[in-house]
């Protein structure tokens, strides 16, 4: 892995965790610093959704982020069970995709969509991420400038067997996607 690992940009960590390799920014101070220290994030919420889902459930993760909780979503529904991961910032959003194929998760569709009450847009502004912060506490509605990113409903993808689990994760915007 140290030859991987070279290649590299220094804004980005490779490491191993308990679900595997996961890619994350390395100046998140939350859940990076978390995958970094103790090879898991929110092992606790891992618990609980093994004890709501089964072998070929729906997830709708909104706010995916770079995908901690899906690899391990993806891995308790199996491959007849299907996850949604939103997420709305482009780089959080690239990551999520490459951890999702770091473990050939052929059942996780990533979306590069913001979530909210009426379709549309949302401009999502420019993050700095060479500074240190919670790139998943990052608030995304409400700003006059930045890159333009659709916003959809999220009943587009709750299908006639519903979803087992809606995990919603969004930063000040819950009311906007219920």
């Amino acid at each position: 892995m140290t030859d991987v690992l070279k290649f590299l940009p220094p804004e980005l960590r490779l490491t191993n965790t308990r679900h595997g390799l996961m890619l994350y920014p390395a100046n998140d101070f939350y859940i990076g610093r978390s995958l970094e220290s103790y090879g898991e994030y929110c092992p606790d919420e891992g618990d609980a959704f093994r004890q709501i889902l089964k072998p070929g459930g729906i997830v709708l993760e909104a706010g995916a982020n770079i995908g901690a909780h899906t690899v391990h979503l993806s891995r308790i529904v199996g491959p007849a069970g299907r996850i949604y991961a939103f997420e709305p910032q482009r780089l959080i959003f690239q990551m999520v995709c490459a951890n999702v194929a770091l473990h050939d998760l052929s059942n996780v569709d990533c979306l590069h969509v913001a979530l909210g009450a009426t379709h549309g847009t949302v401009l999502i502004p420019e993050i700095d991420y060479s500074v240190e912060a919670n790139y998943g506490g990052i608030e995304v509605s409400g700003f006059a400038d930045g890159r333009p990113v659709p916003r959809i409903v999220l009943d587009d993808y709750v299908d006639a067997r519903g979803a087992e689990l809606v995990k919603i994760d969004v930063e000040g915007m819950e009311g906007e996607v219920l």
